[in-house]
């Protein structure tokens, strides 16, 4: 269930299992970090959608106008994380040598009531990669959704990442945002991370010492940055809204992030060098 996309210079390998970027290369260059062979576990792909939530619910639940998800928690915490679309075999729309397309759809049981509808299209160009993640709300009730993309990038010595934002949302250590704060940072240092970031410009470039920059842009005003302690990656998470969006938060403006019936959220991140 592995599909690979070239052109002259780029090759992308995408696996139907997770929807998920397996490598990215720029001749013999990795521009994310590769997924050994044999592994399927998605955290260790390059890159990978959430959806129809990104990042974590707290205490994996969620209730809205009477109804409730119980989400399968994530792995050694108690929260949802991610939603479902990383651990679901996708189908092929359509192929060509540089172009894929795959589909999903959700919804509808206990873990998420609310039914819908996922794309993802992968096309490769002279410059790079980009990828294109669309959610439709199937339901014919307003529904929770927020989405993104999980890419991992190689951390090594001497790696700087350039980008602006205008705040952070902090969190305790349940890892569930519990304020807001400005910020003016112009650059990620090596500061460990698992927090959302807000005002993103849409644009970050990874510099590394021994191969050209890489620059990712998306169409989305907050970035997830996850580095763990002492990590040798970091992941620049595109995504529509902070983790657990629709708890408000006291002293913090409301959030939105509920689609009408057959509304449409859209990802689109570009990666290049």
């Amino acid at each position: 269930m592995r599909h690979t996309l070239s052109n002259a210079n780029w090759t992308a390998t995408v696996d139907r299992t997770g929807g998920m970027v397996r490598r990215l290369t720029l001749g013999h260059d990795n521009l994310l970090r590769p997924m050994p062979d044999q592994a399927q576990e998605p955290r260790q792909a390059s890159c990978y959608p959430l959806l129809p939530f990104a990042n974590r619910i707290d205490q994996a639940r969620l209730a809205i106008d009477r109804r409730v998800a119980v989400i399968t928690p994530a792995p050694s915490e108690p929260h949802g994380l991610h939603g479902t679309g990383w651990h679901a075999v996708w189908t092929l729309g359509a192929q060509s040598s540089d172009h894929l397309l795959l589909t999903l759809q959700g919804g509808g049981d206990p873990s998420w009531p609310w039914r819908w509808a996922a794309q993802q299209q992968f096309t490769l160009s002279a410059s790079g990669l980009t990828i294109e993640l669309i959610l439709t709300n199937m339901d014919r009730v307003p529904a929770p959704a927020s989405i993104g993309l999980h890419p991992a990038f190689v951390l090594g010595k001497g790696t700087r990442i350039e980008t602006a934002i205008d705040g952070i949302w902090d969190c305790g250590p349940d890892l569930i945002p519990n304020g807001w704060r400005s910020t003016d940072w112009q650059t990620i240092g090596n500061r460990e991370l698992d927090n959302c970031l807000t005002g993103w410009s849409g644009k970050a470039i990874i510099h590394a010492p021994d191969r050209p920059p890489i620059t990712l842009t998306a169409n989305t005003s907050h970035l997830q940055v996850y580095r763990p302690k002492d990590a040798d990656f970091i992941c620049l998470e595109p995504v529509t809204a902070r983790p657990n969006v629709w708890t408000p938060i006291e002293n913090t403006p409301a959030a939105t992030a509920i689609l009408d019936p057959q509304e449409q959220l859209v990802v689109t991140m570009t990666l290049s060098a």
